[in-house]
């Protein structure tokens, strides 16, 4: 899941938009745009939604939120650890 808050400036008349980017030793792997709602009453997006990553190949990825407003751009990165699928040994 992912958790954002996105302050727009209240004297723009531009709209918000934001996106993920996901990249790998320095390559984009892939991008999608967040849907965001409506500001609150402060002004304040906030964003909370499910990330898929499936068939990620075990692996350090920075995962980039991109916020948007006219030309003001905002990013926010975090490491993103990818481990390899548990062996299970039954016998």
């Amino acid at each position: 899941s992912l958790l954002a808050f996105v302050y727009p400036d209240a004297a723009s008349k531009e709209p918000v938009s934001a996106g993920i980017e996901l990249f790998r030793d320095g390559q984009l792997r892939t991008r999608a745009a967040v849907p965001l709602p409506p500001g609150g009453a402060d002004g304040r997006v906030r964003y909370l939604g499910g990330l898929k990553f499936g068939g990620l190949q075990p692996g350090s990825y920075d995962l980039k939120l991109v916020a948007q407003q006219g030309t003001a751009r905002v990013e926010e990165k975090v490491v993103l650890e990818v481990s390899p699928p548990p062996v299970l040994n039954v016998k």
